[in-house]
């Protein structure tokens, strides 16, 4: 897996460019986020929990920690979405509190050559 990230966190709000290839078939996503973070956790707390549960547990734990927080809540929910999915929607997505996408406005591309040109349905 190859991927970018930039962050620029603010309180309780994060955004996020980020670009990701992964898998075989090098399924690729980027785009800009928007994550609403609470504030009882912020970006520094969720760190130290996190370069914490690593020196003592390992990986294995780390994904149970952090599975157990996006439980809770308390790693927030992305609201906004603009890019391409690894699914191969280009759009935007606008989620609510819990991370529902609420409003979509997407493209789905279907074939993509430079020969024949680049061909999409719409949703």
């Amino acid at each position: 897996m190859r991927s970018g990230n930039i962050r620029v966190w603010q309180k309780e709000r994060t955004l996020q460019y980020s670009q990701d290839v992964e898998g075989p078939n090098k399924n690729r996503s980027y785009g800009l986020r928007l994550w609403d973070r609470p504030d009882e956790y912020p970006i520094s707390k969720v760190n130290r929990i996190v370069d914490s549960v690593k020196s003592i547990k390992g990986d294995k734990r780390v994904e149970e920690v952090i599975g157990k927080m996006v439980d809770e809540g308390s790693l927030g929910a992305e609201r906004l979405f603009v890019g391409k999915t690894k699914k191969g929607d280009v759009g935007l997505f606008i989620r609510d509190g819990k991370g529902v996408v609420r409003i979509k406005t997407s493209n789905t591309l279907v074939h993509s050559s430079p020969l024949s040109g680049a061909s999409a349905s719409s949703k």
